[in-house]
């Protein structure tokens, strides 16, 4: 069977992994373009709200030991960032926001790391896996002894 392109340039295959249960007639085709179109929108504003939400984390953990009086949660917040890296081997953000993603851009891969894919994006320079890693581990450790000597 041909693939029918919407006018919004989706193809029928496209509307049937949107949730089109069969067949579409062409006027029904355009409507569902236009479903699918504000479907796509919608997924993009929530992950560019959670890249913002994710922005807003990273200010918190770096900045975070500069705060006495939240000493405590902050620490608690340090421990449960590293617990993430450890046990899922992943940020759940960058995940939640790289699957929207992809979903419509499929060169973005929902297993990526944000610093390595907006380092890429942004100055089109590439950074190895493992320099953010390490630098992951050594920005973790400066921040406990930050956390613990700032009074």
């Amino acid at each position: 069977m041909p693939l029918e392109t919407c006018q919004s340039g989706l193809t029928y295959l496209f509307a049937k992994e949107a949730g089109a249960s069969k067949p579409l007639a062409s006027s029904n085709l355009a409507v569902s373009a236009i479903q699918i179109n504000h479907m796509r929108k919608l997924h993009i504003s929530i992950a560019n709200i959670i890249f913002i939400l994710h922005c807003f984390v990273a200010l918190f953990i770096f900045t975070g030991w500069l705060f006495p009086q939240i000493k405590f949660y902050y620490f608690c917040f340090l421990i449960i960032w590293i617990l993430t890296w450890i046990f899922l081997g992943y940020c759940p953000i960058t995940k939640w926001e790289f699957t929207l993603r992809n979903k419509y851009d499929k060169n973005i891969n929902p297993e990526a790391e944000i610093i390595k894919y907006y380092i890429y994006k942004l100055f089109k320079i590439e950074i190895p896996s493992k320099v953010i890693f390490i630098s992951g581990i050594v920005a973790f450790i400066s921040l406990i002894i930050l956390t613990i000597i700032k009074k």
